[in-house]
């Protein structure tokens, strides 16, 4: 079983690891447990077709806490393509709204996903984490940001833009 990245607690610290030497490169990849593998043991499904596959966490935060998965390897967000990553994030939010149907009585909803060793990533076989919330269930995330300067934003906004401009 893949380990628990340290934020995905129920109890205790919540607070992401301090930065390490790891790089952010999205070509890095390292060995992992794909979800094939993952499913060839017994997986309670939640919902399949022919692009994913959405199943419950062996380990969940909560109770009801589902993965999403792509039927097709792919380490992160830069390995998906379109298609794949739309059907992804419509199946999220679709067990979102059964997870709120349901009798399970959560009460909030949190869509995860860890695209990287530097964000929490264990299991390098995108997955996105679809967590049910419950008052008092003890998960949290905590962040002290402190709020960035107008310029500073201005800056990174334009160089996303730039970005968007040279992959369209």
């Amino acid at each position: 079983t893949p380990s628990r990245p340290p934020y995905l607690s129920q109890r205790g610290s919540t607070s992401p690891p301090s930065k390490t030497t790891q790089t952010s490169q999205p070509t890095q990849r390292k060995p992992n447990q794909p979800a094939s593998k993952i499913l060839t043991r017994a997986a309670s499904v939640v919902y399949e077709d022919e692009t994913v596959v959405a199943f419950m966490d062996l380990n969940p935060v909560t109770p009801g806490h589902l993965l999403v998965v792509p039927r097709e390897h792919a380490v992160g967000l830069e390995d998906l393509d379109g298609a794949t990553s739309a059907q992804v994030w419509s199946v999220g939010h679709n067990m979102a709204r059964a997870l709120r149907r349901s009798n399970m009585r959560c009460e909030g909803i949190n869509v995860l996903l860890c695209d990287g060793e530097v964000a929490f990533q264990t299991v390098f076989h995108f997955h996105l984490h679809v967590i049910p919330r419950y008052a008092g269930d003890g998960w949290t995330l905590k962040a002290d940001s402190p709020e960035r300067k107008r310029s500073l934003l201005d800056s990174d906004a334009q160089a996303i833009k730039d970005a968007i401009a040279s992959t369209a």
